[in-house]
């Protein structure tokens, strides 16, 4: 199908699309998508990466919208880090992006889904809860709905200040058992296993038990499997000090289908009247909506 205005099959868009989720480069994509319609070089120069990024601009908004949740799931998994552009030679680093990533798992289902990935030029301290207006304003867009969604009922987190304080922010949230109840005005915030048995393992050396066969560490190994399990450890913690601190303070999708991308985007083209948003001119300056870089 082609869209009225645009030189190119939206099938040809969305192949390129799945390329660069495949890790080949702009460029690289470019070339295969002006082979691919029987194009040479645009006088005689290679292609770049703008074409690609034009069309990520104007079609990846759409697949992505296509599988946005309309609502928060029961439990949400938050994660975040920066990304430093170094020089060894200037002796210099800098920002370059941040990412914050929303892991979920909807009321009684046994797996959970990435639900989204959030990038910014800005250091993540800032961009939590600006990652969760995001996502909801995606869910919105799908369903037609406005205004804000009904918070997640657990947020498990790192524990990192900036997540917190974002959260807090967002849903009027606060970590731990004082904080947010996980009654539908704010989420109910707890570290992930992993950062607990972490914690748990600096408090044991802090506490000089180091040895493996110390009979303390298979009560580790169990005390986030069950209710029981954690209180044989809380147990077995009260003779040292670090441990019994430790203990007081933490009382499928799969889309990427060429079929799947270029019906999403030829039935964006249907409801448009056949007109997609214009990509930006490049290169060309004879036509705006064709194929070269």
């Amino acid at each position: 199908m082609l869209t009225r205005d645009y030189e190119f099959h939206l099938r040809l868009a969305a192949k390129a699309l799945l390329d660069v989720g495949n890790a080949l480069t702009y460029t690289e994509t470019a070339a295969r998508a002006r082979s691919t319609a029987g194009r040479g070089l645009h006088g005689g120069i290679q292609p770049n990466g703008s074409l690609l990024a034009e069309w990520i601009a104007v079609f990846a908004p759409l697949l992505v919208r296509e599988h946005a949740e309309t609502c928060w799931p029961e439990t949400v998994l938050v994660d975040s880090t920066n990304f430093i552009i170094s020089s060894t030679r200037m002796g210099t680093s800098k920002q370059a992006f941040a990412i914050v990533a929303v892991y979920g798992c909807a009321k009684d289902s046994e797996r959970g889904k990435l639900l989204g990935l959030y990038a910014t030029h800005e250091h993540f301290a800032g961009s939590h809860g600006e990652a969760f207006a995001y996502f909801e304003a995606l869910g919105n867009e799908r369903s037609g709905a406005t205004g804000m969604w009904t918070p997640p009922t657990i947020v498990l987190t790192d524990g990192e200040w900036a997540l917190v304080n974002g959260m807090i922010l967002y849903w009027k949230a606060a970590p731990g058992a004082a904080g947010g109840t996980g009654a539908g005005t704010a989420p109910y915030a707890k570290r992930c296993e992993w950062h607990l048995r972490k914690n748990a393992k600096l408090a044991l050396k802090k506490a000089g038990i180091t040895s493996l066969d110390d009979p303390i560490q298979p009560l580790l190994d169990a005390a986030f499997q069950t209710p029981a399990g954690w209180d044989a450890f809380c147990a077995a913690a009260q003779p040292s000090p670090h441990v019994a601190r430790y203990v007081t303070r933490n009382h499928e999708l799969r889309v990427d289908d060429l079929d799947h991308h270029t019906e999403v985007l030829r039935e964006a083209a249907r409801a448009a009247g056949g007109r997609i948003e214009h990509q930006r001119r490049g290169c060309c300056t004879d036509r705006a909506f064709d194929l070269r870089p």
